[in-house]
């Protein structure tokens, strides 16, 4: 999509985990379960949705698998693609503080 704030991507980490904000934007993809053992490539991309009954001062937080979480696990936990989308309707900055866990470089 030529409109994405960023381009549809993996993080080359272990996990991503990012606080969700209160400007939507994140969209993960999901493939679909149907054609999971075929090459297709059909899914749908989702957008994380915060509980509207939450109570104050909780902080969700989005956890995504990055490649190394993919290969320490021989593939059993799939490297989440997901994108950023703007909010043109919105008249507000989407700020976004993600934290990357990575292994140490020795």
């Amino acid at each position: 999509d030529d409109t994405a704030a960023f381009w549809p991507h993996v993080d080359s980490t272990l996990l991503t985990l990012i606080p969700m904000p209160e400007i939507p934007g994140l969209e993960v993809w999901a493939p679909s379960l149907t054609n999971s053992k075929s090459s297709d490539l059909s899914g749908e991309w989702v957008r994380p949705i915060k509980p509207t009954k939450s109570a104050d001062g909780e902080i969700y937080v989005i956890a995504l698998a990055g490649e190394f979480m993919e290969l320490l696990s021989d593939g059993k936990v799939p490297t989440c693609i997901h994108r950023v989308m703007p909010q043109n309707t919105l008249k507000q900055q989407r700020i976004s503080a993600p934290l990357f866990v990575r292994p140490r470089r020795s």
